[in-house]
């Protein structure tokens, strides 16, 4: 027997690298899709507040309607702390430092009169001086705001618009337009230069330009030495009451009202586990059409297996092992390749804009488990089904099932595929007034239902097609068109993987092109005039 395992592995070298390919790539699939979702589910980091031990913040949530039909929903932006909130957290005990921090959009203008160009596709934002401390931001020039028109940039500001000390800039803000004297540059890291630009002004000043009068986003804490975190948020929060949220470290970003996308986090969990999800399902029903389609290639050697004595559970157990091995080894392949394409999934998610700014991938050890597992387990029941018929029978009969083409579907595969079917036109007919929002799911029915009814369905309009191909195309025509017409129960398992990534991959476009249609419709209905005015700097109008 293990001769002939090492022969059966030579004679089917090309199926074995189909499915090592497929395994792979279904491993990857899930790694990516796993470490992203684990990624946003996590702790958003510290962001902008790197220097802060603690972050002190409005709840982000707002009530609507009352009684049973109340509904609590996160805004992007919560209320304001007031001033007094400052002193009562600088006054608990452990408390180093408490900083009250604004953020609001501003535009600096150059002197060709267009906005200065931004990091990050976000406008920049203006911040009051004792922010800076928070990055931390450093003066490589000139000095901090002193009083009323004073501007610190920050490095890349400064470069692109030529701006020296001294200079007058102007800026936009919420309340309007402002000339300010530029007083310093600033830096900070290059991995928080990365986030966004920033500007500062005196604190009284960024209250005024933020248009939301006095009052703080948030306040940054910094503790003393040896303090007890967790003991500390709790002081905190009993200090300035239960209007408010004290968050730690590790999640500092989130109060962040300078990262206009920190909601994007939420969002990017929807959006991957939806698309992810149909993905790795495309990848997993492809795989066990090609791996079926390997086995079917496979009947005579089982067959021939049996014929020379071995025995149902021997010849079962070798293709146990056979694909054991080829997915232990594709599924490393595809964890390996996962874990190379996390910095190029993160970046195409920020570009994209569904990723919040320093969006960075951390590698968690479930999504390795799933995606070196996934593909393991579908190629092996994939095989054992596949093969099933030819351990199933006596040796002599197996190599007549082997030389002789199925005729007929199994009753059990017959009645799913009915099921499939009728669970789509189900959702088409009963669901008609939600079809946007049922309509993947409607074409996976169908397309699963094509796949279990594969002979019939895709096999016969082959064996048409080849029936034509055999008299007009010659001798390879011949060859061709007479392989289609006895070979359907192939074609149906080729086909189906085929006509399902069509399928699920067509319904997503025709998704998106009909809600943008869609929105493009209501929003001509909703917008009559002409001409609408928008912000060049991405921050509003004033």
């Amino acid at each position: 027997m293990p001769w002939l395992r090492g022969r059966a592995l030579q004679l089917g070298a090309a199926s074995c690298a189909g499915m090592f390919v497929m395994i792979a790539l279904t491993a990857i699939v899930a790694v990516l899709a796993g470490q992203v979702m684990a990624t946003a589910l996590g702790a958003p980091g510290a962001g902008r507040f790197a220097a802060a031990d603690a972050v002190v913040r409005a709840h982000a949530t707002v009530t609507l309607g009352r009684g049973d039909n109340a509904e609590t929903v996160t805004v992007r932006r919560s209320a304001l702390l007031p001033p007094a909130a400052v002193r009562q957290v600088a006054g608990v005990s452990g408390v180093a430092a408490a900083t009250g921090d604004v953020a609001f959009p501003v535009a600096v203008i150059g002197r060709d009169g267009s906005p200065l160009p931004s990091r990050g596709g976000v406008p920049a934002y203006g911040h009051g001086w004792p922010s800076a401390s928070l990055t931390p931001y450093r003066l490589t020039r000139g000095r901090a705001p002193a009083g009323q028109s004073q501007i610190v940039l920050d490095e890349e500001l400064a470069r692109a618009g030529h701006v020296a000390i001294g200079d007058r800039v102007r800026v936009i803000a919420p309340t309007g337009p402002v000339v300010l004297r530029v007083v310093g540059v600033a830096a900070a890291s290059s991995a928080q230069e990365a986030l966004r630009s920033s500007v500062f002004v005196t604190q009284t000043e960024a209250q005024a330009l933020s248009g939301l009068g006095g009052g703080f986003d948030a306040i940054a804490v910094r503790a003393r030495p040896g303090v007890d975190g967790g003991a500390l948020r709790t002081r905190i929060h009993d200090a300035v009451g239960g209007g408010a949220q004290v968050l730690d470290h590790r999640h500092a970003s989130a109060a962040d009202a300078g990262d206009p996308s920190a909601l994007n986090r939420v969002e990017l969990v929807a959006v991957v586990a939806s698309s992810g999800g149909i993905t790795l399902g495309i990848a997993v029903f492809v795989l066990a059409g090609t791996v079926a389609f390997a086995a079917e290639r496979r009947r005579r050697e089982i067959a021939l297996l049996r014929a020379v004595g071995a025995t149902p559970g021997q010849v079962r157990w070798m293709l146990v092992r056979e694909i054991a091995l080829i997915g232990l080894l594709a599924g490393v392949a595809g964890c390996l390749a996962g874990t190379a394409l996390l910095g190029v999934a993160a970046d195409a998610l920020r570009a994209v804009g569904l990723a919040p700014d320093g969006f960075a991938i951390a590698p968690n050890w479930i999504p390795y488990a799933i995606g070196g597992s996934v593909g393991v387990a579908v190629a092996l029941l994939a095989t054992l089904l596949a093969a099933h018929r030819a351990l199933a029978v006596r040796p002599g009969e197996a190599l007549l099932e082997a030389s002789v083409p199925a005729r007929r579907l199994g009753v059990v595969r017959l009645l799913l595929g009915l099921v499939a079917l009728g669970g789509g036109l189900t959702l088409v007919i009963v669901l008609s007034s939600q079809a946007l929002a049922f309509a993947t799911l409607a074409a996976f029915c169908f397309t699963i239902g094509v796949a279990l009814l594969g002979p019939v369905a895709l096999g016969w309009p082959a064996a048409i097609a080849g029936w034509a191909l055999a008299r007009l195309g010659g001798g390879s025509g011949f060859l061709a068109g007479t392989a289609l017409a006895s070979g359907r129960f192939r074609t149906g398992a080729v086909g189906a993987a085929v006509a399902l990534v069509v399928a699920l991959a067509g319904t997503q476009v025709v998704d998106l092109a009909t809600a943008r249609h869609a929105t493009e419709r209501v929003t001509a209905a909703r917008v009559i005039a002409p001409q609408v005015i928008v912000a060049r700097g991405g921050g509003g109008l004033t």
